[in-house]
């Protein structure tokens, strides 16, 4: 207030007019009245942007000189040498307040995968900044629901340091994290020693219910292929005698519980009538997944007339009797790009050459005709049905659900004899951990996340981005290239984030003017997006 005050600013007067203003991030004008009631509550200190609002405000007035009043702390904003350039005017600069930092400690970012499983560790990044410390000792914490879940020692010294924590999430769910430091003795400020982040979490194991209507080479087949992942949790339940079903088959399948997908394998219809068909259908509607392999029992007249009708993708016959044990060669459709179940590996013509090396097919069941919306992933050659080929494998959505029928049989066959010939049976493989992997995917969860460490940066100082990307399976997606645009008032600016392995990118980008910024993204792996 002396400065302000001060005989040498009111001789001034004297000689020139002379108006006055404050400023934090903002530039407001001042009466001489006021200066007794100055609040020292702005946002941030932005230099640059009080001298371009004061060369606007008194751009015809004859400004002959301005004299800044600061502590210097410009931590907002463009560069203060370029504003006091475009001035026009002299700018005296008279300096106030201590010359030694303050003594603080402050989180000034965090940042967390957007994206992690239950089981696996997630990352959790924190970015700390200390002043006025010559040497000292503290921890940053991590904590959930008010409970210490992780912790990291720290050396306290003048300037800004990165502490990492791997978390694994026990619950599938939204979590938040408080990441804070202890006060510490004569701290400027303790409201900036905390700093929360969020992250979604999705199931790891999922649990499979399968119903099996008779022992068969086929269903062992399947069997191996599920408990081969680890991820899968898998109860099965078979018909000793067509039509003999253990007394809870009825009662799993009222209540399906958490249970995220649902595989019939040759169910008879009479399983499906009433109650039990509506709870089916109703899981599936409400965001659980269906598989429906055929056989004997199954995709028939029984099936046309069950609740499971309006949530299959493929129409039933309705006769008693639609399965056909003849020798066929399986055809994928021609299109730009397999669908994600039929993917091998990153090459869709080598995937092709694959499926088309396959062994005959000896048995299949007829349906009819494909559901509005849903999708033909494997034809018969010869057989029609209107005029185009019958489908034989097909998917499509119901509700919050999606629903999957292979009406193909004898695939057990297929890895063994690829075997005989000297190859492998990377596509039996791949196909049916492809087909669970989909059915139980949310559709309503991006395939692409990006975070930045905080929601404000001073100019020139780096935005740090974060991106995990996954491909139509929810699986992490390496080797894509993921872009980066930041658009503000000044124009829009691209940078490509670097792969760090396991589907993570990222990346860093200076921020430029004040104002808002709006950043778009954008992960492409060959010709997908």
């Amino acid at each position: 207030m002396e400065v302000i005050q001060s005989v040498a600013l009111r001789e001034l007067e004297s000689v020139a007019r002379v108006a006055r203003f404050r400023f934090s991030d903002v530039l407001l004008p001042m009466t001489e009245d006021g200066v007794d009631s100055l609040e020292w509550n702005g946002r941030a200190t932005d230099l640059a942007a009080a001298l371009d609002v004061l060369r606007e405000m008194v751009s015809d007035e004859g400004l002959a000189a301005a004299v800044l009043i600061s502590d210097g702390a410009h931590n907002l904003g463009g560069r203060p040498e370029r504003a006091a350039a475009d001035l026009g005017a002299p700018v005296l600069a008279v300096g106030i307040g201590r010359s030694e930092s303050p003594r603080d400690l402050a989180l000034i970012s965090a940042v967390i995968d957007p994206m992690g499983y239950v089981g696996r560790e997630i990352t959790l990044s924190a970015r700390l900044k200390a002043t006025g410390f010559e040497q000292g000792r503290s921890q940053v914490v991590v904590e959930e629901g008010g409970q210490q879940i992780a912790a990291a020692p720290v050396v306290l010294s003048d300037g800004e340091q990165t502490i990492e924590f791997q978390i694994r999430p026990d619950r599938a769910g939204r979590h938040v994290y408080r990441v804070l430091i202890a006060e510490e003795a004569r701290e400027q400020s303790v409201e900036n020693n905390l700093v929360t982040v969020a992250t979604e979490v999705l199931e790891s194991r999922l649990r499979v219910l399968v119903i099996a209507g008779r022992p068969s080479a086929d269903l062992a087949f399947l069997r191996r292929s599920l408990e081969a992942d680890e991820n899968l949790e898998l109860e099965l339940f078979v018909a000793t005698q067509a039509g003999q079903w253990p007394y809870q088959v009825r009662e799993q399948l009222n209540r399906p519980g958490e249970r995220n997908l649902i595989i019939l394998f040759d169910v008879t219809a009479a399983l499906l009538v009433g109650e039990t068909g509506q709870s089916v259908a109703g899981f599936v509607r409400g965001g659980g997944g269906l598989l429906v392999v055929g056989g004997p029992e199954s995709l028939n007249l029984g099936y046309a007339n069950s609740p499971l009708a309006d949530v299959l993708p493929v129409t039933c016959f309705r006769e008693e009797d639609t399965y056909r044990a003849e020798s066929f060669q399986a055809e994928m459709p021609e299109g730009p790009y397999p669908h994600p179940i039929l993917r091998i590996s990153d090459d869709p013509l080598a995937d092709r050459a694959q499926w088309k090396d396959l062994p005959p097919l000896l048995a299949y069941n007829r349906v009819q005709s494909i559901r509005p919306g849903a999708t033909v992933l494997v034809q018969h050659p010869v057989v029609r049905v209107d005029g185009v080929q019958m489908p034989l494998v097909a998917v499509g959505s119901a509700g919050s659900g999606k629903a999957m029928v292979v009406a193909a049989r004898t695939f057990w066959r297929l890895g063994l004899m690829m075997w005989g010939v000297g190859k492998t049976d990377v596509v039996s493989r791949s196909f049916w951990r492809n087909a669970v992997q989909w059915l139980v995917t949310k559709e309503d969860v991006a395939r692409v996340q990006v975070v930045v460490d905080k929601p404000v940066y001073r100019s020139g100082e780096p935005i740090l981005f974060r991106a995990r990307v996954f491909n139509e399976l929810m699986q992490p997606q390496e080797g894509a290239r993921v872009t980066v645009w930041v658009a503000d008032r000044s124009g829009r600016r691209e940078r490509v984030l670097a792969d760090e392995g396991m589907g993570r990118y990222g990346g860093q980008m200076a921020a430029g003017a004040q104002g808002d910024y709006v950043f778009e993204v954008q992960a492409q792996k060959g010709s997908v997006d």
